[in-house]
């Protein structure tokens, strides 16, 4: 993984580290489909659950799952 990349995950953890994040994301996120992780997002933010800026951390790291692969992730 690039450099630039490791340091934009170090960002984002630290956003998707908080308690209400990690909840929610849990809840909503977890097990579910990928192709409705947008839709999910959107009514999380109209209904004031995660900020903007909580859901676009959580959209980069989606993002992320996608294109890169992870230790211990097949």
């Amino acid at each position: 993984m690039r450099n630039k990349s490791k340091e934009m995950l170090k960002k984002l953890k630290v956003v998707l580290q908080n308690p209400k994040v990690e909840s929610w994301y849990g809840k909503n996120l977890e097990k579910t489909k990928q192709v409705d992780t947008l839709e999910y997002l959107e009514t999380a933010i109209k209904n004031r659950e995660i900020t903007a800026k909580e859901a676009l951390a959580i959209a980069f790291l989606t993002g992320f799952q996608w294109n890169e692969k992870f230790e211990g992730v097949s």
